[in-house]
């Protein structure tokens, strides 16, 4: 055997036992109560958003909220009010006769808000036709099929 491949050996040895990582032991971490204990407690509930959050169907307009907190809340509103069940009269505009508690509800076929907004082709239409009105059924975004009983994305 070559002796340089002889001494490349042990070096490598060392090298590589030298870049074991090092184990790094947790530092101790304080135990929390029991849930409960936080859960008798008679501590106002607080909301890091500027209303107490809701379940209906208005979809807000714009947060004047400049922390994270806020547009979190904002986003959290926008989602519910455009998941909302659509009015069958009218579409674009949440159905105002569905309870909070029937929103989400599973095995009911119905259609979302945002499904019924218009999509591009029937607004942006070849040479410069007028957009299809409103309500149209062939408004309905591509994206969304009806299979089965519940809505799916294509």
């Amino acid at each position: 055997m070559n002796p340089t491949l002889l001494a490349l050996v042990p070096a490598l040895f060392v090298l590589l036992t030298g870049c074991q990582e090092s184990v790094i032991k947790p530092s101790p971490t304080t135990v929390a109560a029991p849930a409960s204990a936080m859960a008798s407690s008679n501590a106002p509930v607080k909301f890091p958003c500027l209303n107490a959050p809701a379940v209906n169907y208005n979809t807000p307009g714009d947060t004047p909220i400049t922390s994270q907190d806020g547009v979190n809340c904002f986003a959290w509103q926008t989602f519910i009010g455009l998941n909302w069940q659509v009015d069958p009269s009218q579409p674009g505009e949440p159905d105002k006769n569905i309870s909070a508690a029937s929103f989400g509800e599973p095995g009911i076929a119905q259609t979302s808000v945002w499904e019924t907004y218009a999509n591009t082709k029937s607004i942006f239409r070849a040479n410069a036709q007028p957009p299809l009105p409103w309500g149209n059924s062939r408004m309905r975004h591509p994206a969304v099929k009806k299979w089965r009983s519940s809505w799916v994305f294509a």
